[in-house]
């Protein structure tokens, strides 16, 4: 449900956005009942945004979209996505319309997959700050897609590649409901047969870590863009995770990041983070800093209680590395 006039003019943009560059009218529209997208789109209509369209409902309150003429935008329609570009919060922006989207997916049920699932992707595929985000994942050399649908025997070796089954599956156009269903036998309990909860278990493992790692990077640029820097660095996976530097095509360098306690503040702002999670990984945190700060000594699986929690919010685990990176960098 849309919580704010935000939110809704940001589903008018992205509509609007995808008629303007093509794609087919009927592709747009759910088939099912989406009452967000309904909303988005009659204020389109409404507001004469969008021509040779028109929404109508039956008595039994059913929608029903007919063409008059050929779906394009006006001059309104033109301006309104003009001015949208040029809104001075337009980072800000990305990350609410990111969030938005990406908690329609994690909350999506059997009937709303597959809309909620084309959204998502639409935005990840469509804004260039997501596409720079995703550039090095899209770059690992592992085949999510082999793996999620069973047709490889290869198991992926940490969680870098973990992050390129997600990637991989949210892009495939072929990814359906049942296939969610499917991949969460993996992880789950024999006893678990009902489609609904293999469901939920296939979501958060396929579409948690891909979700939690792109809003760390857009909290991170806009921290950055607080601070007053201009922000044009990437995490870039080089073979395993613990080749991670951040830099951009031309001049990679460590930086070094948000501190521990910046990332603690950023982890309790996180929406699609459980409650549960959030307190492991401000533990996480707070016994690395013990370790360095109080130059304890580090000994083999001191961090191993934390393993599904490292799995599962590796974009936060990015950040972790890269401010311990700095730490131990700067020691003098």
């Amino acid at each position: 449900m849309i919580k704010s006039s935000k939110e809704l003019k940001s589903l008018m943009f992205d509509f609007l956005l995808r008629i303007q560059k093509g794609e087919q009218f009927y592709d747009i529209i759910p088939e099912k009942d989406n009452q967000d997208i309904l909303d988005a789109l009659k204020l389109c209509i409404d507001k004469k945004y969008l021509l040779g369209v028109s929404l109508t409902f039956s008595a039994d309150n059913i929608p029903m979209l007919s063409r008059t003429g050929i779906p394009r935008l006006s001059e309104e329609g033109l301006n309104f996505i003009e001015n949208f570009n040029k809104d001075p919060d337009a980072l800000s922006d990305v990350k609410n319309r990111f969030e938005f989207l990406s908690n329609k997916l994690l909350e999506s049920t059997e009937e709303t997959f597959n809309i909620d699932l084309y959204n998502f992707r639409h935005l990840c595929t469509s804004e260039k700050i997501l596409i720079d985000i995703l550039e090095p994942i899209s770059k690992m050399d592992f085949d999510g897609n082999a793996y999620f649908f069973k047709e490889s025997n290869i198991k992926p070796a940490g969680t870098d590649q973990f992050l390129k089954i997600s990637y991989d599956i949210v892009l495939n156009h072929k990814t359906s409901y049942l296939d969610i269903c499917s991949y969460a036998s993996k992880f789950s309990d024999s006893a678990v047969n009902d489609y609904n909860d293999l469901f939920e278990i296939g979501k958060n493992k396929v579409f948690s870590i891909l979700i939690d790692f792109i809003n760390s990077q857009l909290s991170l640029k806009c921290n950055n863009n607080q601070k007053g820097f201009i922000q044009n660095q990437t995490i870039y996976n080089v073979k395993n995770p613990q080749n991670s530097i951040i830099g951009n095509s031309n001049n990679a360098t460590i930086n070094n990041g948000m501190s521990f306690d910046e990332i603690s503040k950023l982890i309790q702002e996180q929406n699609n983070i459980n409650l549960s999670d959030k307190q492991q990984l401000i533990e996480l945190i707070n016994c690395i800093k013990d370790l360095t700060e109080n130059n304890k000594p580090i000994h083999k699986g001191v961090l191993s209680k934390f393993d599904d929690v490292i799995t599962k919010h590796w974009g936060i685990i990015q950040l972790i590395g890269t401010s311990l990176i700095g730490y131990l960098g700067n020691l003098n």
